[in-house]
């Protein structure tokens, strides 16, 4: 079999059609999940189409379950639904990974609030064996607020008012990405669909753990109302390294 490319590359004349030499359009156009933010190295994904949710579900009934949901989707045809209508327990649903060589971690997910019941918090946690340092993400689907919390001032901070971006009961899927330098606890950035926050001035949160370690990506569904039902989904998360 050939190997390499003829003369001149990918930039060669054809008789058809041009070569493609952006590696990130022709991931787009290969179907890949990642194409909202390509800085960063993609070390872990999930678009949740295979038929075993590869994550970690709690609690289990009725009302409260994380699972796999093929009514909507932003990619594929599944996605992950979490239902919660326990205002003291929120429904969790964890992933861990093996550390990564870099620090400078992102963490990306695309979610769709099914009604307006319950926020979503997203927990970044890198474990060291000594603490657990992490991000922490909150979406309120009520007052449309974009949330993370800071160490130093002990206090969630609003970064973004979406607006009429964030619509419940609307089949739209929005992507949140955070990223944060591990090394230094500082948030870098924030990115909310098409926009992009300067978070490096917060510091992230840091709590003894002196057993655990790893990456660990934790996604919160906390209802906002007694006994009412709060859902949403989640799809295409993505965990990259080595971020600018």
């Amino acid at each position: 079999m050939p190997r390499g490319q003829r003369d001149y590359g990918m930039y060669a004349a054809t008789a058809v059609t041009a070569g493609v030499s952006d590696i990130g359009e022709l991931a787009a156009r290969m179907g890949s999940v990642v194409v909202f933010d390509r800085r960063g190295i993609v070390m872990h994904f999930d678009n949740f189409e295979d038929p075993l949710l590869k994550w970690v579900g709690a609690p289990v009934a009725l009302t409260e379950y994380a699972k796999l949901d093929s009514t909507c989707a932003r990619s594929g045809a599944q996605s992950v639904i979490l239902s919660n209508a326990d205002a003291t327990t929120p429904t969790l649903l964890t992933r861990k990974v093996f550390p990564l060589s870099s620090l400078s971690i992102g963490a990306e997910i695309s979610l769709y609030f099914a009604n307006e019941e319950s926020n979503l918090r997203m927990d970044v946690i890198y474990c060291d064996g000594v603490n657990d340092h992490t991000a922490i993400v909150l979406i309120n689907p009520v007052t449309k607020k974009l949330l993370i919390y800071d160490d130093t001032l002990g206090a969630n901070v609003e970064i973004a008012d979406t607006g009429e971006l964030l619509t419940a009961g609307v089949y739209a899927f929005h992507t949140v990405k955070v990223v944060a330098d591990f090394a230094t606890d500082k948030y870098k950035r924030i990115m909310f669909n098409a926009n992009e926050y300067d978070i490096s001035a917060y510091s992230l949160d840091i709590c003894l753990n002196p057993v655990a370690k790893g990456v660990i990506t934790q996604i919160n569904n906390a209802t906002l109302t007694p006994l009412a039902q709060g859902i949403f989904h989640v799809d295409d998360w993505i965990l990259t390294q080595d971020e600018p």
